[in-house]
């Protein structure tokens, strides 16, 4: 992988996320680029590679936040090997997988993030926290298709290999 190519793609998407995606917010819900290109890397890159650079995504993330140093890169780190152990048993080119595997990990990040803040700030609302983190989730998964077949195309660029899918 060419980690010159993946920094400046990371330094572009957070960009966006902090910049751009607080504006296309619909009705509070934010889509997570991050972790769209997070599960990408997942599906696609090598198993070591993936999770080292979820780390430093996540680390990158980090470093933008006033939260717990460690929160979001242990978050994408965790993302990225759990996508790495699943992929084995998904279709990785089709969208239907890219959108459901995208919606179940955003998911599953959003509730740890909802009980974190709970843990760490006390009183939240909790229906209407945990309404706007599926809210969340869903939108950050409907950007995964979209995400996902413009990295593909771009993947010699980042210095991966497509793989071709097998048949038998």
């Amino acid at each position: 992988m060419n980690n010159f190519a993946l920094a400046l793609l990371t330094l572009v998407l957070l960009v966006l996320q902090s910049a751009a995606v607080p504006r296309m917010d619909i009705g509070g819900a934010r889509a997570n680029l991050l972790l769209v290109f997070v599960v990408f890397l997942g599906l696609y890159a090598r198993r070591q590679q993936a999770v080292i650079a979820g780390l430093a995504i996540g680390l990158a993330a980090d470093l933008l936040t006033i939260e717990q140093l460690g929160l979001l890169t242990a978050s994408y780190g965790l993302a990225a090997a759990m996508v790495v152990s699943m992929r084995e048993y998904l279709f990785r080119y089709r969208t239907t997988t890219q959108f459901v595997l995208t919606l179940f990990v955003s998911a599953a990040l959003n509730v740890c993030w909802l009980a974190y803040r709970r843990a760490a700030y006390g009183a939240v609302e909790v229906w209407y926290e945990s309404f706007l983190a599926m809210a969340s989730s869903l939108y950050t998964a409907a950007w995964a298709p979209i995400m996902d077949a413009t990295l593909l195309r771009a993947a010699g660029l980042i210095g991966m290999q497509r793989q071709r899918p097998r048949f038998r």
